[in-house]
Formats: C-alpha cells, sequence, structure tokens
C-alpha cells in the first residue's frame, strides 16, 4: 500500500537505478526529532528479484531511526529509491553496521502503475494488513523492553491478521529465543524463509538456534545460506567457525575467523576465537598474538 502526501516543496531530480552496482556510493537522507540527518553507504545486494536493493551503511543499529521513508540519492544528488526499512546487521548486538532496505525507483513506479482506488487515511487505517503493521510494532516495542510474552501476544494477533509478515515472524522467533522456546523460534525462521528465501538474517539466526539444539550440522547449512546472500558479515563466519571448531574441523574454522577478521579488523570476538583454534593446533605463540589483539580492542571500546 502505498501513501501519497502532498505539500509544497522543489522535487528531486530523478536518477537511473537500472545499472547500480555492488559496492556503488549512496546518500540516504531522514528525519528525526525535528531535524534532517544524512548519511552515506554502499549497496551490498538485492532481495525479491530486484525489488529490494539492500544498503550498508556505518551507522549503530540504535541510531537508524529516522530514515524509514527517506530518499536515497546517488553521488549526483538524484533520487534512486526509497527507503522500506532499517535493520541492525544480522541482528548483532555488537556491531556497529546496519542493513538499509530500499525500494529502487523501477519498483516503485510500477507499484504506482498498478495502484488501485484511492482512500481516505481512516479507511486505510482499518484494513486488516495495516492493523497487523501496527500489532507488530507494539510487539517489537515490548520485545525491545524485554517483555518477551506480551510482544509474542502482539505478534500472535497480527499474524492471525496477516499471515504473511516475514518481520513478524522473524520477531516473533527472537521473543521466543529469549523465552527459551528454541524449537518455536526455528518453526518462526522456517515461515520466515518460505515468505522470503533471500532473507539472510532467517537463515544466520536459524542457524544460531540450531546450534542451541545441538543440529550442527543444520547450524552449518544455514550459516553457509546466509553467506551465499550476505557475504560481508563477519558474524556469520564467526559463529560458523564455531561450530566447525566444535566438529573438529580446526583448520576450518580459523578460515572463517580469518575472513571474519578481514571484514571486521577490530572483531574481538573472531581473534578470541581464532585463539583458542591456533591453542588446539599447538600454535601457542599466534595464539598469545590472537589474545592480545582481542585484549587491545577490548579495551579501545571502553
Amino acid at each position: 500500500m502505498l501513501l501519497k502526501v502532498t505539500e509544497t516543496g522543489v522535487p528531486l531530480p530523478i536518477g537511473n537505478c537500472k545499472n547500480l552496482q555492488r559496492g556503488t556510493q549512496v546518500y540516504i537522507v531522514g528525519y528525526d526529532n525535528k531535524k534532517y540527518k544524512s548519511v552515506a553507504g554502499t549497496i551490498s545486494g538485492e532481495h525479491n528479484n530486484g525489488k529490494l536493493l539492500q544498503i550498508k551503511v556505518e551507522l549503530p543499529t540504535e541510531q537508524i531511526d529516522g530514515y524509514s521513508g527517506g530518499p536515497v540519492l546517488n553521488s549526483e544528488g538524484e533520487i534512486i529509491g526509497i527507503v522500506e526499512s532499517t535493520t541492525g546487521l544480522i541482528e548483532s548486538k555488537t556491531s556497529e553496521l546496519s542493513f538499509v532496505n530500499t525500494i529502487p525507483l523501477t519498483a516503485l513506479k510500477t507499484l504506482m502503475t498498478n495502484s488501485g482506488q484511492v482512500e481516505s487515511i481512516t479507511e486505510w487505517r482499518r484494513h486488516p494488513q495495516i492493523r497487523a503493521y501496527t500489532k507488530t510494532d507494539f510487539g517489537n516495542m515490548d520485545l525491545a523492553a524485554g517483555k518477551y510474552e506480551k510482544a509474542i501476544a502482539y505478534y500472535d494477533a497480527a499474524l492471525k491478521l496477516n499471515p504473511n509478515l516475514t518481520d513478524t515472524y522473524l520477531k516473533r522467533a527472537d521473543a521466543k529465543d529469549e523465552i527459551g522456546d528454541i524449537k518455536g523460534a526455528v518453526e518462526d525462521y522456517d515461515n520466515a524463509i518460505k515468505l522470503n528465501p533471500e532473507e539472510a538474517s532467517a537463515y544466520y539466526n536459524r542457524g544460531l538456534a540450531k546450534r542451541k539444539l545441538d543440529d550442527f550440522e543444520g547450524a552449518i547449512e544455514d550459516y553457509d545460506k546466509a553467506i551465499s546472500l550476505s557475504p560481508e558479515d563477519p558474524d556469520t563466519y564467526n559463529n560458523r567457525g564455531i561450530v566447525k571448531r566444535f566438529l573438529g574441523d580446526i583448520k576450518g574454522a580459523i578460515e572463517d575467523y580469518n575472513i571474519a577478521i578481514q571484514l571486521n579488523p577490530e572483531d574481538t570476538k573472531a581473534y578470541k576465537n581464532r585463539g583458542k583454534a591456533k591453542n588446539a593446533l599447538g600454535q601457542q605463540k599466534a595464539a598469545e598474538a590472537d589474545f592480545a589483539k582481542a585484549k587491545k580492542f577490548d579495551k579501545q571500546k571502553e
């Protein structure tokens, strides 16, 4: 559904988004606390057959509010898309990176061409789909506040109104994980993946859940899929390395820790895990060097 808001202003020039490639720099404009703000990012991939662009920005998750619905500009200051949603990088609580999902203008033009009858905002709010989004928002607030059972109740109500909300399944899975319902979380990740097979975070988080259930081979498969969809996330390599080490593949684990460190040279978790793996191979000096680096970066973050 599209909302059209009319008011005076200077329209932004339209850019060409057909030839955008991974690594292209773009700029996102937002509005929060009555102030405009912007952040630079790079295109990291696309989802849903090009209907969504994924942009990686160097911004903590807690600072990404206010960008949803904002314009995405190219280096010439031309608009190439609209922000659809923002999310932390694979739900990492420690990452200083975030993903921004963007509707490119090509997809937006198709949506507007196929848009139906115009209706008032009052009528629009009565749609089950819109009420479902509202329930999800309430659930998200309770999830952030640590009220997991209450959040699950809101997510249940949202999915009853609209069973096709990928993000709601993902959030309910997070809440279930927090209360120890790991099998229930896996089921929700399964549903999210059925709705959107290209959602990297669903595979990543399902891999974490499967590891808790001692399904190590299943966890590896999910991490592999997450990496194929989002190859620039260090947390996925780090966690795949943990499972490989548990299964006895020490060299394979070190290879994953190496990639995690290449992607984030200050990843203390990867240094610690690589140090443990090197210790297991009898490489004590190399292990001590990794532990020293982890300690150094930990101090810098204090």
